[in-house]
């Protein structure tokens, strides 16, 4: 959205038709923006869903997005949730039992399914469409949207993280048989390796934090559920108000003023912890524009995050 293409491209959503007419990269910001949300809360690693197929991504083992357009009508609503549970229902095996959780994504609405399995048979309940891109003339990046999908991604297993940064880094995935059941690590308990896990600023460390023992590993499944941004674990949120009113644009205002507001926006302060530090960091997104062999014009969006001091966080 900090990018003019991808503005552009948002609103042209608004007229397509149906699903199959969306734009790939449109599908590709749909799955980035849900899997922000509820998959590994690690920026660094790719996003690859489970059995991905042209319809359906399962980002976990127990979420399936499928991205889809205009939630706000009712009819496509339910259409849409339909086509879920249904891809659902066949994805489940028969011996398994519990809760599945669909979502379905427009980008600009979102809505939550919860399918449950047990041995009478299988049920399902779902939210109403929730607001989930903020409006171009938003105050405040909160919407009901993004609220569902963090309280969802707030139940995801940690284990399932640890073994997602397996894979993005080559690394072996442990099982419980390996994890060391006799040796003096066994007997620290679990608050002792959450303290070490303070120290720990890379995934891969994580992992293998986790084949110590079995303590250390619910240790290390707990810390993967926390965004891990350069190297800071961010742990909480620090409450602030909205921006002020987007500025009136006349003539005389440059692209520096505008892009200025959207980008105070998009920052946001968390309580973060570093080297066995907590503190408080200020993190969003900053272009940077240069020239390229004098002709081209090259802007570029990174991801920044800064500490701060009592005075700031405040």
């Amino acid at each position: 959205m900090y990018e003019s293409g991808v503005g552009h491209d948002v609103r042209v959503l608004e007229s397509v038709p149906d699903r199959d007419h969306i734009p790939q990269s449109m599908l590709q910001l749909g799955l980035s923006l849900v899997n922000c949300a509820v998959g590994p809360p690690i920026p660094s690693l790719p996003c690859i869903p489970y059995g991905n197929t042209c319809d359906f991504a399962w980002i976990r083992k127990d979420v399936c997005l499928r991205i889809t357009t205009h939630l706000d009508d009712d009819d496509n609503l339910k259409a849409s949730i339909g086509d879920l549970v249904h891809h659902i229902n066949h994805a489940i095996t028969s011996d398994k039992v519990g809760s599945v959780y669909g979502i379905v994504c427009s980008i600009f609405h979102c809505a939550i399914v919860r399918v449950d399995k047990d041995e009478l048979g299988t049920s399902f309940a779902h939210t109403p469409a929730l607001q989930f891109l903020p409006s171009f003339y938003a105050r405040t990046m909160f919407t009901l949207g993004i609220e569902a999908l963090s309280r969802l991604g707030c139940q995801a297993s940690g284990v399932e993280f640890l073994n997602a940064i397996s894979d993005a880094n080559n690394l072996s995935r442990f099982t419980h048989k390996e994890l060391v059941t006799g040796h003096v690590a066994a007997k620290v308990p679990v608050e002792v390796w959450i303290r070490v896990g303070d120290f720990i600023t890379s995934p891969g460390d994580l992992v293998t934090l986790a084949s110590i023992s079995a303590q250390a590993m619910s240790a290390a499944a707990d810390l993967a559920r926390y965004p891990l941004v350069e190297e800071y674990r961010l742990v909480d949120v620090v409450a602030s108000g909205p921006v002020p009113p987007i500025p009136e644009t006349t003539e005389s205002t440059t692209d520096e003023v505008i892009r200025c507001y959207f980008s105070r926006l998009g920052r946001a302060i968390f309580s973060a912890v570093r080297d066995g530090r907590r503190i408080n960091v200020k993190s969003g997104l900053d272009q940077y524009t240069y020239n390229f062999d004098e002709e081209e014009i090259i802007t570029e969006t990174e991801l920044y995050i800064s500490e701060l001091n009592d005075d700031k966080a405040s």
